[in-house]
């Protein structure tokens, strides 16, 4: 996602204002003070009361209105608890946690509103929800949170509002994230919305973790200097994880329970992470908002060359099974490289013993611009059903949580959640943000169309080019485009 430049500012403010509030919990107020305080009308002074993102935002009053918004029951941690939250300091409760609380109290009392989300079940029953309120015209819901890549569907249907027609919310903000605005969206409709608002879709960044000890046992150099030269690329990656892969114990087989690994990776998310790393698309929205399949073919046969190269004839790749799982093999040392997402850092932090750095995905090339972060179908996106008699109202709320969360509960995320508990070194800090500042989404995916997958199929399936596939990807994708833009154009 593309931070706007004061984002830097707002982490330190947000930082400062954090250790003060717990400091004044823990030791009590005090008239003393050795700050030196600046003088009225001084530059200073004016930097500390210039208004914040949320502070901008108008706050009409809903005179104590309910705000209902459905989430995504099995998905605690990136759905229902960027919205509902145990009472503040209530046990359990995580820093974000309470923040969350918090938001919802700040956004209740500003806007004189009651929240209420409603914890519905999995992400098939809350599609369902959202179906049976739009064909019935019931106005059950006023905001929904739900996974976004089978939640498409409903956006293809037309059950969800045009956000783009939404006064009350402004989808040019910094707290929207604007990829997500301009690839999930056709002819100027748009059903969709990520970004601060929702705090779980941003540990769901793709980024590859590294075994410092093992960097350090096989001679390797640690990636760290490579990403800031701009040099960290797919070849190097599987350049670096070449030969790692190996036997153990020396029983004539290579499984995960046992032996060694180049890259421990998790093909659902994998397969797409590399190819969208490497700043690939399908489809593209041009400016008049038009989808169309639009690629460079011969990079994506390359990229999938050299991911075939890496992954399958290397075996720098383990397949998941019920037994262990890639993130098992990293943590217990028998893993060169991770490839995961930022959510499932935490693990790393809680339970690995070896020491790791954090790394965003390898580029194509060096010739290529930013460093790319896949955002899988998993990440949670907001919306609004299209009988809602009040969308206004909707929008209103939506905008007001989203600056909320931008000037006060993102830098927390980042800074706290994300880096400091997540990262053990100041390096994988920086990395942090490098992975977070450029975030992909593609039509073709979201969208569920045949090259949205064609990438995954075929590994999956061992295939070593991919060169015929794709023709009869393109064609049944076009076809499929037409369908999806005609019931989006109406």
């Amino acid at each position: 996602m593309q931070r706007k430049s004061n984002v830097i500012i707002v982490l330190l403010l947000a930082l400062s204002l954090l250790a003060s509030s717990l400091c004044l919990a823990s030791c009590g107020e005090t008239d003393e003070t050795t700050e030196t305080q600046p003088e009225s009308g001084t530059a200073a002074e004016a930097e500390t009361t210039a208004p914040s993102a949320y502070e901008k935002v108008k706050k009409d009053d809903w005179n104590g209105r309910a705000f209902t918004i459905l989430c995504r029951d099995e998905g605690r941690n990136t759905y229902l608890r960027d919205f509902l939250v145990e009472e503040f300091g209530a046990k359990g409760n995580t820093l974000l946690d309470d923040s969350v609380y918090e938001r919802n109290r700040v956004v209740s009392n500003d806007l004189h509103i009651v929240i209420e989300p409603i914890a519905y079940g999995d992400y098939a029953a809350v599609n369902q929800a959202i179906l049976t309120q739009s064909s019935s015209g019931t106005d059950d819901y006023d905001a929904i949170v739900g996974h976004l890549y089978t939640y498409t569907g409903c956006a293809v249907n037309k059950t969800l509002w045009n956000l783009a027609d939404l006064e009350t919310l402004d989808m040019n903000a910094a707290w929207w994230d604007a990829e997500c605005v301009t690839n999930l969206s056709a002819y100027g409709y748009t059903p969709l919305l990520c970004g601060d608002i929702v705090p779980g879709s941003m540990t769901q960044s793709a980024c590859l973790a590294f075994n410092k000890k093992l960097m350090k046992d096989m001679n390797k150099a640690e990636p760290y200097d490579a990403v800031r030269a701009g040099t960290w690329t797919l070849d190097m990656l599987f350049e670096v994880t070449a030969n790692v892969t190996s036997d153990l114990n020396g029983d004539g087989k290579i499984v995960p329970e046992d032996d060694m690994f180049g890259i421990a990776a998790n093909a659902i998310d994998t397969f797409f992470s590399m190819y969208y790393g490497c700043g690939t698309r399908f489809i593209e929205v041009d400016a008049d908002g038009v989808p169309g399949v639009d690629y460079d073919r011969d990079k994506a046969i390359d990229v999938y060359d050299k991911m075939y190269h890496g992954l399958i004839t290397q075996q720098a790749f383990c397949l998941t099974n019920q037994a262990i799982k890639h993130t098992d093999v990293f943590i217990a040392g028998r893993a060169l490289y991770l490839d995961n997402k930022l959510l499932g850092m935490s693990r790393l932090s809680a339970e690995m013993s070896d020491d790791y750095g954090i790394v965003p995905e390898p580029k194509y090339d060096t010739a290529q611009k930013d460093y790319c972060a896949f955002i899988n179908g998993d990440t949670p996106l907001v919306g609004i059903i299209s009988s809602e008699t009040t969308p206004e109202f909707s929008g209103a709320v939506l905008e007001a949580m989203g600056a909320y969360n931008y000037t006060n509960i993102t830098p927390l995320l980042f800074e706290i959640v994300t880096k400091s508990r997540n990262a053990r070194d100041p390096e994988s800090a920086e990395m942090v943000d490098v992975i977070i500042s450029h975030r992909v989404f593609d039509f073709a995916y979201f969208y569920d169309t045949d090259l949205g997958w064609l990438v995954y199929d075929n590994l999956k399936a061992g295939k070593q080019s991919v060169s015929s596939a794709m023709k009869t990807a393109e064609r049944s994708t076009v076809n499929q485009l037409k369908k999806l833009v005609k019931e989006m154009a109406k």
